[in-house]
């Protein structure tokens, strides 16, 4: 990882000229926020990668979707509910995608929720060299915690809050 005076970028070509490498996992080019507050949430979310998902867990070593925002949002000093129907009211509702930053959470209907009642939550983390846009969630039984690109989601997303910073 190197700094840019902004944040920390996180790069890996291995010095032989190929394409970077995704040693870590992270997308290409990716820089955790600058913000002290959250570049805590969105560090914690990206470590909690790899981890089980568990229906109901807080961690730290499971989660579940909102349990994950929960806890990472907690790092950052900010209590938010515990339940993703809960989560998808809290703090201030963000108008558009484009509008997003780090740390914000996206709602959509996920497997038992509809657009008017979410059931699955994820996080923005930011985007990558390209300009592509990342989150970080924990999907399901028998998945782990793990980023996947916001576009997979453009077509369902049913809300995007921004929790309140102390």
């Amino acid at each position: 990882m190197i700094s840019d005076g902004l944040g920390i970028v996180c790069t890996s070509d291995g010095g032989d000229g190929l394409p970077p490498l995704d040693d870590a996992g992270l997308p290409e080019g990716f820089v955790l926020p600058a913000d002290p507050q959250l570049r805590a949430v969105v560090s914690f979310a990206l470590a909690q990668r790899g981890k089980p998902y568990v229906w109901g867990a807080e961690g730290p070593d499971s989660y579940d979707c909102s349990g994950l925002m929960m806890a990472a949002w907690a790092k950052g000093g900010v209590q938010i509910p515990r339940v993703t129907t809960d989560q998808v009211r809290t703090g201030i509702a963000v108008p558009s995608l484009a509008e997003m930053r780090p740390g914000d959470l996206i709602f959509i209907p996920g497997s038992d929720g509809t657009m008017s009642r979410p059931g699955h939550v994820g996080m923005y983390i930011g985007l990558d060299r390209n300009g592509r846009k990342y989150l970080v969630q924990a999907p399901r039984t028998g998945d782990v915690v793990k980023i996947a690109p916001v576009s997979n989601w453009n077509r369902q997303v049913a809300a995007v809050r921004r929790p309140l910073k102390k």
